[in-house]
């Protein structure tokens, strides 16, 4: 909860919510929930599927959380992240990664699209799809 003050219309009501949501996505993403402690405190974590369908497209890695604590953002935490859902998406023989981010969230947009190559596509509302491609071992 604390990594969206300031963005509380794309966060869950109450803690007892978020609580709610990540286990209704423990479900399908078993396997694609990994999450960083540091001291014995959660300091970020990721939730991704990589049996996802995108419309009009072969399935994908959708990434569904990507929350770092913002005591531990600039650690490269996040990079960490996103290097194990490329590794998932790779495993499973996806060539795309996927996510959606609220339109204000401006710095995870930045970050997304500056330095991991991500590209703005259709909206629904206030979220924003974006994509990117998954390179094979041995290309990036």
């Amino acid at each position: 909860m604390k990594a969206y003050q300031g963005m509380e219309e794309y966060a869950e009501a109450s803690a007892d919510q978020a609580v709610y949501y990540l286990q209704r996505l423990h479900r399908p993403c078993a396997q694609g929930f990994f999450k960083a402690v540091i001291q014995g405190k959660t300091a970020g974590f990721i939730v991704c599927d990589p049996d996802w369908y995108e419309p009009g497209q072969r399935k994908v890695l959708e990434i569904h959380e990507l929350v770092v604590d913002p005591d531990y953002q600039g650690y490269g935490l996040g990079g960490l992240f996103m290097r194990f859902a490329r590794a998932m998406g790779r495993r499973h023989g996806r060539s795309a990664i996927s996510l959606w981010a609220g339109e204000g969230n401006r710095k995870a947009i930045s970050w997304y699209t500056r330095k991991h190559g991500f590209k703005q596509g259709r909206r629904d509302g206030v979220w924003i799809h974006f994509q990117s491609g998954i390179q094979p071992t041995g290309h990036q």
